[in-house]
């Protein structure tokens, strides 16, 4: 929040909407309190630069003993230049007229290093007559910027922000209908994520729709025009009979839906005891908040099928392989799933599977039988009336499907009866299908993004839907939280929202509930959204977003495709995107590696270790050649040695558990300790030696030229394989502990090592000869026997990421002031609705 607004902190009781005519308002300066325990905070915490991150999670916060409410914080007028002391923020109160006021205070360090609780007592006759405005200012900006924070319980916060605005007169704020952008960081680079939330935008959400009439055919908004890729040299290699190893289920899937495909019963119940532990990507495409949203329970609960004891033991009998699929991704709020079954014998497991949704039925006092037929396909199961348990099962083709909504089946059974072609016609398919082999003993799921998906998705009856549906649930939440205010009152819908047709609205035992929309424990799939018309604001605002989408694309967007490997010992993910959209992340690696492949880069046991391909014809790449060329003063390119990977690596060593327990302070002297001796290296592919010696000696004359007798270069030998270790001279040389630094290498023709610590480069001069000698093997490398056929030892092709198991904890203890320090962030930003909610 801006400075000069009080930082106003958490209000502390269930409040009214305004002021009666019994209310009495207080402004108070912090030292002119009247304290009963405790003590304000002192000027000599420390400074708050220390930990400032901290700062909108360690806010004030007020709790009255009795009705009432109460904000502290920053006075409304602080310096520009310098937070107010604390002893002069003010603290603003609404309470009974003519009763005294009493209440605990809790307040941050002035280094937000803890937080200090007092309590304090305010008599009668401080009431002022003229507060009731800055106390309703201060309510509206905490709970604006709790809102804005997009924090869980924002609908909340968004309600009570307009409970303050209407004691002032105000209108609605324009910034309550934006949505965040909630998706920014959902996934690292390393883990594929962040290049499916760029290339798919899920984050970024039509504006709000503007009244009027809906004059506009939906089908006239063009959609996304981006070329689709050409397969003809990508499939042309692929064996023709790999279509015999497509998966069987996958001529049943429409191919404009995602998909994900387990070789097995064991293995889609491994991917769900990962998604258990923690979540993997496609349920990840929306849910980065720190909440737990429980989605995997409410889909087991919704279908009726429960990873039982039974489940795992009988599965395996009857089930050969299982897919997911369904035509969106927005699983925290609401899609339509099909779980798809390849089964020994379709009659029996469809029986089997009906009877355990049976089963689960009779939890539910207001679950109905239902049964019929759809597109010539027989379904029978059961349904609540708010959808908690929703579960049709059919057999469809050769496939049993369980669904949680009828046009899943009809989708299903159109490629069935070749009306929609089916996920394993197409040739992208095919191609990612011969890139990850079925059969594959490490693989536990392939995960499907099509070419016709992502239109779709893009598509204007996609996002309109969407936005649409966004903004209902906004107005459903408004609704909920009034009812949570005054649970006696009528359900009343914002004028905002007039124009959306939310059919029959009532209250259930989960909360409000629309027979358009659904409720916000699940909303009605966005398929389910018949939308054919369009207003004349949803489809500019769609053609904006179109328009900017576009302009993101080279010359075409394609498909996207993840293996996931979930095994006792190892979770991996291989991701192939093709191509990345236009605005990446990933352009500054894009920039080095496209056009080259990762070779074997060193691959052994280390701790941590990443390998990045380099194309050395790429123009970033001559940028850097012409740099070091002028430098040199040399008549070729100094950067002609590098071959097409370069890997970076850190091993298991006592001085990260030293580094992990040291003192910001004492970092420098752990370090000296050690003689600067940390158990990193770098390996460079060489491809060709001569050119590699011209640069080496190119780098000494340059730097002996710059800083004479500063450096000494000693040469030294390990086994057969010379190298040499760079370190400041004695003349050169202070007091400093970071003085104790060594660089060494070693120029073999199968890499240039360098390390800070002597013993990594020995090791790595070791496993080099051991390749050597084993006739070129890389297996040989890691203790094994020369193989012939080589095979790459990382799972991608231009970036990629190996973590030790082992090493993790001792990893993450290195920096264990950054990581918990953000999951201490992430934890504590679910503090304000639980506080409220404590209250109500």
């Amino acid at each position: 929040m801006a400075p000069t607004r009080i930082v106003a902190i958490l209000a502390c009781a269930l409040c009214l909407c305004a002021a009666s005519a019994d209310d009495a308002f207080y402004d108070i300066r912090l030292a002119d309190l009247q304290l009963t325990e405790g003590e304000l905070p002192g000027a000599e915490d420390g400074s708050f630069h220390r930990n400032w991150r901290r700062m909108p999670y360690m806010s004030p916060r007020v709790v009255l003993d009795g009705a009432g409410e109460a904000y502290a914080g920053e006075p409304a007028e602080p310096d520009r230049f310098q937070n107010a002391p604390i002893r002069d923020w003010r603290l603003l109160v609404r309470a009974a007229e003519g009763e005294r006021v009493t209440g605990t205070l809790i307040l941050p360090k002035r280094d937000y290093s803890a937080m200090v609780v007092t309590r304090f007592a305010i008599e009668p006759e401080h009431a002022d007559a003229d507060a009731g405005d800055d106390f309703y200012r201060a309510k509206r900006d905490h709970f604006e910027e709790l809102r804005d924070r997009a924090v869980p319980g924002s609908a909340w916060f968004r309600y009570r922000a307009q409970q303050a605005r209407s004691a002032l007169g105000e209108g609605p704020d324009a910034r309550a209908w934006r949505p965040g952008r909630e998706l920014n960081d959902a996934f690292a680079l390393f883990t594929g994520g962040r290049a499916v939330t760029e290339n798919l935008q899920l984050d970024q959400v039509l504006p709000q729709v503007a009244a009027g009439a809906r004059t506009i055919d939906i089908d006239s908004l063009e959609g996304i025009t981006v070329a689709e890729y050409d397969w003809g040299e990508l499939t042309s290699g692929v064996d023709p009979q790999s279509e015999q190893r497509l998966d069987p289920l996958a001529s049943l899937i429409p191919h404009d839906q995602h998909a994900a495909f387990f070789p097995s019963f064991h293995a889609l119940m491994d991917a769900l005891d990962e998604l258990d532990r923690g979540e993997l990507p496609i349920f990840q495409l929306t849910t980065p908040r720190p909440e737990d949203a429980r989605t995997l329970e409410r889909y087991e609960r919704q279908l009726g099928l429960p990873r039982t004891a039974i489940a795992r033991l009988l599965g395996p009998a009857f089930v050969k392989s299982v897919a997911l699929t369904g035509s969106d991704p927005y699983f925290p709020s609401g899609t339509d799933v099909a779980l798809l079954f390849e089964p020994g014998d379709a009659g029996t497991l469809r029986d089997i599977l009906f009877a355990q949704i049976q089963t689960s039925a009779q939890r539910f006092t207001d679950a109905e039988p239902v049964h019929g037929e759809i597109a010539g396909i027989a379904y029978k199961g059961f349904r609540t009336p708010t959808r908690t348990l929703c579960s049709y099962a059919a057999i469809v083709g050769d496939g049993v499907v369980v669904t949680n909504s009828l046009g899943q089946i009809e989708r299903l059974a159109g490629v069935d009866r070749g009306a929609t072609a089916s996920l394993a016609s197409l040739d992208e398919f095919r191609f990612f299908r011969d890139r990850y082999r079925l059969g594959d003993p490490d693989e536990t799921a392939l995960l499907m993004l099509s070419d016709a998906t992502i239109r779709r998705w893009a598509g204007a009856r996609w996002r309109i839907a969407t936005a649409r549906r966004m903004l209902a649930a906004s107005v459903l939440a408004d609704a909920t939280c009034r009812l949570i205010d005054d649970p006696e009152s009528a359900i009343v819908l914002l004028p905002e929202s007039r124009h959306l047709d939310f059919g029959a609205i009532r209250r259930t035992a989960t909360g409000i509930h629309s027979a358009r929309f659904g409720s916000l424990e699940f909303q009605t799939p966005i398929a389910e959204l018949k939308i054919e018309k369009a207003s004349e604001s949803e489809a500019q605002a769609y053609r904006r977003w179109r328009n900017g989408y576009q302009r993101n694309w080279r010359w075409a967007f394609d498909p996207i495709a993840m293996r996931l490997s979930a095994k006792e010992d190892r979770l991996a993910a291989d991701l192939t995107v093709m191509p990345l959209i236009g605005s990446s992340q990933y352009n500054w690696w894009v920039a080095f590696s496209d056009g080259a492949k990762i070779g074997e880069g060193d691959a052994h046991n280390a701790l941590v270790h990443v390998a990045l391909s380099i194309n050395t014809d790429a123009q970033v790449m001559q940028q850097y050649a012409n740099m070091a060329r002028g430098m040199m003063m040399l008549q070729f390119n100094p950067l002609g040695w590098v071959g097409e990977t370069v890997a970076l690596y850190a091993e298991a060593d006592p001085i990260w558990e030293k580094l992990a327990d040291a003192e910001p302070h004492e970092v420098e002297d752990v370090i000296g300790d050690a003689k600067g001796a940390i158990p990193v290296a770098m390996h460079v592919e060489v491809k060709s030696m001569v050119k590699l010696t011209a640069f080496l000696a190119g780098a000494r004359t340059v730097f002996e030229q710059t800083t004479p007798g500063t450096l000494v270069w000693e040469p030294r030998t390990h086994g057969d394989q010379g190298y040499t270790r760079v370190g400041l001279s004695e003349s050169a040389k202070t007091s400093r502990a970071m003085d104790q630094l060594n660089v060494y290498y070693a120029a073999m023709p199968e890499g240039l090592v360098v390390s800070l610590h002597e013993g990594v480069l020995q090791r790595a001069i070791d496993r080099h000869l051991a390749q050597r000698k084993a006739g070129g093997d890389p297996n040989a490398a890691a203790g094994g026997e020369a193989s012939g056929e080589v095979e790459s030892p990382w799972l991608g092709e231009n970036l990629a990421m190996t973590i030790d198991a082992d090493g993790w904890e001792t990893l993450l203890s290195v920096f264990d002031d950054q990581f918990e320090d953000r999951m201490q962030r992430r934890a504590w930003e679910n503090i304000p609705i639980l506080n409220a909610w404590h209250r109500l």
